[in-house]
């Protein structure tokens, strides 16, 4: 199998798959995995749950913001797991963009709900009745955002290593279409 020339940036709502999917990917390729969640909470000295309760969602988004403004000074190609709101700053886009191919991991809303389960870890979903309606009113609000990806792979009923074969499979039909002089090597 080819390898990607670009670093992959693996978007969409909590419970994607993402950072699953992302540490996988990683391994397979021999590339560095990068959740920037994880670097958040390094950095914040504190969990996102905990951030979100004494700081706010605005804090937390500009801490997001500043992750994922630092990911382009790396030169190594990396997998970047980056949370589920990320795209809703037009900045947050145009770095990521920079960095590597946008690969939207889709799930139907009925399938996030059975993914999410409980949710306790989930600020946004904190104090909803029903988190599955919750999650799946914050889809569709995201869903334009997300759309804007490079590429759109759904991995409604897959497991983990047929996600990760997904994402490999459209990221190089993807390069493969692109004009060699977007490429970055």
């Amino acid at each position: 199998m080819d390898r990607p020339k670009r670093s992959i940036i693996l978007v969409g709502m909590m419970g994607c798959g993402k950072s699953t999917v992302g540490h996988l990917l990683a391994r397979r390729l021999g590339w560095r995995f990068v959740d920037t969640d994880a670097v958040i909470e390094a950095r914040a000295g504190r969990g996102i749950p905990e951030i979100f309760e004494r700081l706010g969602e605005p804090a937390f988004r500009e801490m997001e913001a500043e992750a994922i403004a630092g990911l382009p000074g790396e030169s190594r190609l990396r997998i970047v797991a980056v949370g589920g709101g990320a795209l809703m700053r037009d900045d947050n886009i145009e770095a990521l963009r920079r960095l590597g191919t946008l690969v939207y991991l889709k799930v139907t809303p009925v399938e996030l709900a059975r993914r999410l389960g409980a949710a306790r870890q989930r600020p946004l979903l904190a104090g909803e009745p029903d988190k599955a309606a919750a999650a799946a009113d914050l889809l569709e609000g995201r869903r334009a955002r997300y759309e804007q990806a490079d590429v759109v792979v759904c991995t409604d009923g897959f497991d983990v290593p047929r996600a990760v074969l997904a994402v490999l499979d459209a990221v190089l039909g993807y390069e493969r279409e692109r004009p060699d002089h977007d490429r970055i090597d």
